[in-house]
């Protein structure tokens, strides 16, 4: 039983660091998760702009306005919190 004390203490070490390098992993995957969505926003929000320019008439207001609108904030929240999690993961490097 005495072996099994110093193995559990060793667990019990490799736990308290592990939580803090997930963290740091959990961030990068999200920032890269978040990076590709900003990418397909982006394309996306051209796709029906082009869309939207080449086929409106000049006296009716294009169905795709909400959508562009919509795109475009769905874009800005995606880069604010890329901004975010690279603020935060700047700051734990600093921190360790």
């Amino acid at each position: 039983m005495g072996a099994q004390s110093p193995t559990s203490e060793t667990e019990g070490s490799r736990s308290s660091i592990t939580p803090t390098s997930r963290t740091a992993r959990q961030q990068a995957v999200e920032v890269e998760r978040l990076r590709a969505e900003t990418r397909s926003l982006r394309g996306e929000l051209a796709r029906v702009r082009a869309s939207r320019d080449v086929g409106a008439s000049s006296s009716a207001q294009p169905p795709s306005g909400d959508l562009v609108v919509r795109l475009q904030e769905a874009l800005d929240r995606e880069e604010a919190r890329v901004r975010e999690l690279e603020a935060e993961r700047q700051g734990v490097g600093v921190t360790l």
